[in-house]
Order: C-alpha cells, then structure tokens, then sequence
C-alpha cells in the first residue's frame, strides 16, 4: 500500500460533493483529524447529515449506500477487496461504489458522488 501525505495544512485539498436521493447537492466538511484516521465517504455523509442507505452498518455486505462516483482531479480511489468481490458479482460499472468502501484519500481531489436508490425504501442487493 502506498502512503501520501497531505498538502500543507492550512488548506483543504479535498473537495467532495454528494448529490442526495432528492438531488440537492452537498459540499461535504471534512474532520479535522483526517490525518490521523481513514474515513469512508459513508462516515463523511453522515457526519454531514446527509442520508445514504446503509442496512448493514458500513460493512459492504448489502449494497444501499451505492453512489456513482465521478472524479475531476486526484487518482481513481482504489476498491476493497469486499468491495470488488461486490462489484463483480452484481457486475457494477466502473464509476458505481460503495461509500461505506469508498475511502477519502489525504491527497487532492475533486469527486462527485451521486446516491443510487430509494431511500425510503432501500433494496439490498441480495434481495434484487
């Protein structure tokens, strides 16, 4: 694994938007201790009141917190292996994640990520 460190400290190189079910947009705020600690783009949401699905607790076993995910600047985040063995088996596009496998990076970036599904009703993909 390769470890990045974070630009200078007085800026915030992390520019994170997430599109809701209703598709209003939210520009995320991000933890202070981001440095110190991994966060996922699920934690992030709700640390931001933002809804995303999540039946399974954040653990990439039932697939609501789905986004399409589109970045503009920084690299393509790696998947996890839970979250490859997923895709694969419900045979995602490149661009659909999990944001509860979906790791904000300490690096600059520019991402867009939009919440697939019904949160009122959310399927878990076992159940499709």
């Amino acid at each position: 694994m390769v470890f990045k460190t974070r630009l200078s400290s007085n800026k915030t190189p992390q520019d994170i938007k997430l599109i809701d079910y209703g598709g209003s947009s939210h520009l995320l705020r991000l933890p202070k201790d981001m440095a110190t600690k991994e966060y996922s783009l699920l934690e992030i949401a709700v640390e931001n009141s933002v809804e995303i699905a999540h039946s399974c607790g954040g653990m990439g076993t039932c697939g609501t917190c789905r986004v399409h995910l589109t970045v503009s600047e920084g690299e393509w985040p790696e998947q996890s292996e839970v979250e490859l063995e997923m895709a694969s088996e419900r045979k995602f596009d490149r661009s659909e994640r999990l944001s509860c496998q979906l790791t904000i990076p300490l690096v600059a970036c520019k991402w867009v990520a939009r919440a697939i599904g019904d949160p009122v009703n959310p399927k878990r993909l076992d159940e499709l």
